[in-house]
């Protein structure tokens, strides 16, 4: 059984904090709020936060009012909020569609700022914020009993191991993993049925020309589109693979292959997370075969020169993963974003 620290203003709000217990509850979890404390030896705002920082699950509910402030100069549920981003427990975020305190719409904005292990939903009413805190906490069951990081790492490897003949040993490239989790079985003969499909989506993503067409993948264990620069490859555990050129080449200027400029691998995101139609999924970003190419824009038109990266030794790939349930467009390319910037700060000298 879960424990679950619910966090609030209490004053005026006691029939949405009693739908978020009764949510709780259906969930088979445990219900932690300050009502419930009683006579602590310490402070009843040190209570809170020493309950936050042995729950599992955080859930912070803002309304129109921001609440008593400590003597910190912050309220009691921002403070308890920052104790649940320090201990790194899930945080589920419910905003109550109302105009809200200039101080609770700063302390909003920071809620939604903070990124990572977030769920947010929006409510009117104490039914509603029932619903959205059970579909919170099922997707936290879901995140807690994704596959291990060093499963995805090991699968990764073999099947790119196992695909070796279609990738380059010595191009740039561009790859992006999958693992819906959980974890799916594909029938990939019937995948095979519908590469047409598959290529048209990924001609609309701009991951690739249809003019260009496409071969067909089929093997043992998996199947996919291998089309000029692109290929896309579908496992039969539900692991997908996508691998493209990451240099924009500009006629006239001979140099252009050593630039894989950020706004492309930007692009190619976008394109790839129009693929994606599963709720959530461990996911890779990987760029290889980097010596000789900067992650920079392209130099002005007329540029006619150019120093190669790498000539005194340098990176030649880097790659980052991230377990994104729920997997949205935005939590998608937030997170592509993010990576982008290192690869950029890793390939730029």
């Amino acid at each position: 059984m879960r424990k679950v620290f619910v966090s609030s203003v209490v004053g005026e709000f006691e029939e949405f904090r009693s739908s978020a217990r009764r949510a709780i509850e259906l969930m088979g979890d445990r219900p932690i709020l300050c009502e419930d404390f009683g006579a602590r030896p310490h402070s009843s705002e040190k209570a809170c936060i020493t309950e936050v920082e042995s729950s599992d699950v955080y859930i912070v509910v803002l309304g129109k009012r921001y609440g008593y402030t400590t003597p910190d100069g912050v309220s009691v549920t921002q403070a308890e909020f920052r104790a649940a981003q320090k201990v790194g427990i899930p945080i589920l975020v419910f905003v109550q569609q109302i105009a809200m305190d200039p101080d609770q719409i700063a302390f909003r904005q920071e809620v939604e700022d903070y990124q990572k292990g977030l769920f947010r939903a929006e409510f009117t009413s104490p039914e509603e914020l029932k619903d959205e805190i059970i579909k919170g906490l099922r997707q936290v069951s879901q995140m807690m009993e994704a596959a291990p990081e060093k499963e995805f790492m090991l699968r990764a490897k073999s099947y790119f191991e196992q695909a070796s003949r279609f990738f380059s040993e010595d191009q740039p490239e561009l790859n992006f993993t999958f693992w819906p989790q959980p974890e799916r079985n594909l029938d990939i003969v019937q995948l095979e049925n519908g590469l047409d499909q598959s290529f048209a989506r990924m001609c609309m993503g701009g991951l690739a020309s249809m003019r260009d067409g496409y071969e067909p993948v089929m093997e043992k264990n998996f199947t996919g589109i291998v089309s000029k620069k692109t290929k896309l490859l579908y496992f039969h555990d539900g692991f997908i693979l996508v691998s493209l050129s990451p240099v924009v080449e500009r006629e006239g200027f001979m140099f252009s292959s050593h630039f894989a400029p950020p706004t492309s691998l930007t692009d190619c995101a976008k394109g790839v997370s129009q693929m994606l139609d599963f709720n959530g999924a461990w996911c890779g970003i990987q760029l290889k075969g980097m010596a000789n190419v900067y992650v920079k824009e392209l130099p002005p038109e007329g540029t006619n020169s150019h120093t190669m990266r790498g000539l005194w030794g340098g990176d030649d790939e880097a790659h980052f993963h991230e377990r994104l349930i729920p997997i949205t467009d935005m939590s998608f390319l937030t997170w592509s974003e993010v990576c982008v910037n290192r690869f950029r700060r890793i390939f730029s000298k």
